[in-house]
């Protein structure tokens, strides 16, 4: 009878403890989430601007209008298109849509702003 007691107690200590961790690593797990979106844009913002470089130093024209990231890509100055940024017609800034949450952390860093539906990120070259 007693063993039946304590494997009770142990099954209840375990489930209040998978409970704790599930309420309190949650809040962390949606942070790290959170953080981990603000890398990926401002390393996807990093690699189209330094594209941009490129494709002006090494091309008779300049990146504006009627250019696109499919050029960067085409003209291999980057491998990939970075789905979801959209290059401004003067191609002096470009903007994607993101988590509130991921906009206002990078929000705070050089040539990064947010819209005022707090869900557009503007990456200013």
């Amino acid at each position: 009878m007693a063993n039946l007691i304590i494997t009770i107690i142990a099954i209840a200590l375990v489930a209040v403890a998978a409970l704790m961790g599930a309420y309190y690593g949650g809040t962390a797990f949606n942070q790290g989430q959170e953080q981990a979106e603000r890398s990926t844009l401002m390393n996807e913002a990093a690699q189209v601007s330094a594209a941009i470089v490129m494709y002006n130093a090494m091309e008779d024209d300049t990146f504006d209008n009627g250019n696109s990231i499919a050029d960067l890509v085409s003209n291999n100055y980057i491998t990939s298109a970075l789905s979801g940024w959209t290059v401004a017609a003067d191609a002096a800034s470009m903007t994607k849509t993101a988590k509130k949450e991921a906009c206002a952390l990078i929000a705070a860093e050089t040539q990064f702003s947010c819209g005022a539906d707090e869900t557009t990120v503007t990456y200013t070259f």
